[in-house]
């Protein structure tokens, strides 16, 4: 049976004077949560709208030339196939010799279907065990050399002539035969395959630079001048903010890390600074600021409301999930007593420790004391994080002897690891009372935290 953290918290009533309890109580956790805020006065600049940026043939022909190496192309070929699989090889590198001899006598006679004129795509639909290209005629992608296993390779790019044939071709997956649909020598592309290709980088290059010197251009005369009269000089606008949090998001700035670093680093009415944005720079002075502050609690409201509620409904969840559990046993029926708490009723098929069961999770959490249950027995209350959970037994299933021996060796490596485990800590224990009595280490009992070896002096 399942209760939820959402269906306790419909039953959570909220009142002004719990509220002001609450946030007295947790005070200390609102301190300084309404962070700085700053006021600016800002003019953008945009890589994307720098004006009058052109592209000429000689700027491309330059690019070309300068990145020539990225162009060039290796050999490749497109290739059709048929594959006859044959069976993987044992341990003792031997194989089932009946079944290689019928596949190669399986693909020799397709090769000789295909070389008295069958059609090799027909033949792949229907014939060849490779999945992927069996639909498409054997079709395979172009390829490089380096793609494919070596005997395939070897034999691909052997082929000349447009649908030339291979003879079989064995590799670790089967025989196959293998024809040429296309092939291209290594080369490199011409300005013309890629002109298209080039002249929207080098217009961004150009607009980049142009957008860089105009900020530094900018920056300067906004010192000199101020920002009205230097963004007019440019026909730019000068935008003011609200004032805004170091993780907000300004119009025409978005939320740019460097340009927040330097609004919050900046002293209000100090002269303009440069920032780069998300899509390009802004020059900015910072004309207000607001130090951080403890909000009132109508300012939290929100905030302290829902983490009441969310307080009130684990507590309230723990306790009826408590109840549940206590008024099943009484009962000796979870089914009723889940009626009685309005909790959902769930049954789920045999499961093992290593099962995931919904609204539960793995059954080798918590809920593990499942399988330290008999038949019909209930268990105490269960949390698992968003949900309390009542279990009960229907039937339990004794493991198979497959399913035991199976399993045996995991056991023991569990088991072994936990004896291990408890070696180690009795030998430290030992080790740090010999080495305490003969004075190597001293520590302060008062201090020393629960888990952990005191630090040697």
């Amino acid at each position: 049976a399942v209760l939820t953290t959402e269906d306790m918290m419909k039953q959570v009533k909220v009142t002004d004077t719990e509220l002001k309890a609450f946030y007295d109580k947790h005070k200390q956790e609102y301190v300084n949560s309404i962070p700085e805020k700053r006021k600016a006065r800002y003019i953008t600049i945009s890589t994307s709208s720098i004006p009058g940026v052109s592209v000429s043939d000689d700027e491309i022909k330059s690019y070309y030339n300068q990145h020539a190496e990225q162009y060039k192309l290796p050999e490749r070929v497109h290739v059709r196939h048929i594959l006859v699989k044959t069976p993987p090889q044992a341990a003792d590198g031997k194989g089932d010799q009946k079944a290689l001899d019928a596949a190669k006598a399986k693909a020799e006679g397709l090769l000789k279907q295909i070389q008295n004129g069958g059609n090799f795509e027909e033949l792949a639909k229907k014939n060849s065990d490779d999945p992927g290209s069996a639909a498409k005629g054997g079709e395979l992608p172009t390829f490089r050399r380096g793609a494919m296993v070596p005997e395939f390779e070897q034999a691909a790019f052997a082929l000349q002539n447009k649908d030339q044939l291979s003879g079989l071709v064995k590799s670790q997956f089967g025989y196959h035969i293998i024809q040429l649909i296309d092939k291209e020598s290594a080369h490199t592309k011409s300005l013309d395959e890629v002109r298209a290709e080039i002249s929207p980088i080098v217009k961004q290059q150009k607009e980049s630079k142009a957008a860089d010197e105009l900020a530094r251009t900018l920056e300067a005369q906004t010192k000199a001048q101020g920002l009205d009269k230097a963004a007019a000089a440019h026909n730019l606008q000068v935008q003011t903010s609200d004032f805004f949090s170091n993780t907000d998001s300004l119009p025409g700035i978005g939320q740019a890390t460097d340009f927040m670093q330097a609004a919050f680093s900046a002293k209000p009415k100090s002269p303009p600074q440069l920032a780069r944005t998300s899509n390009g720079y802004a020059v900015f002075e910072i004309i207000d600021s607001q130090p951080a502050k403890t909000p009132t609690l109508e300012e939290a409201r929100q905030r302290v409301e829902t983490e009441f509620r969310n307080e009130q409904a684990q507590s309230m969840l723990d306790r009826k999930t408590q109840e549940l559990s206590e008024r099943a046993k009484v009962l000796h029926d979870l089914k009723k007593a889940a009626g009685e708490q309005s909790a959902q009723l769930k049954t789920s098929d045999f499961v093992t420790q290593q099962s995931q069961v919904p609204d539960i999770g793995p059954l080798n959490g918590p809920a593990s004391v499942a399988f330290s249950l008999g038949k019909n027995q209930i268990s105490g209350p269960i949390a698992t994080g968003r949900s309390g959970v009542v279990l009960q037994v229907l039937d339990v299933q004794e493991p198979s002897i497959e399913e035991f021996a199976k399993n045996k060796d995991v056991a023991r490596e569990r088991t072994l690891a936990q004896k291990r485990g408890q070696s180690f800590q009795l030998y430290a224990s030992s080790l740090i009372q010999n080495m305490e009595k003969d004075g190597r280490i001293k520590y302060n009992k008062e201090e020393q935290q629960p888990g952990r070896l005191p630090a040697g002096s």
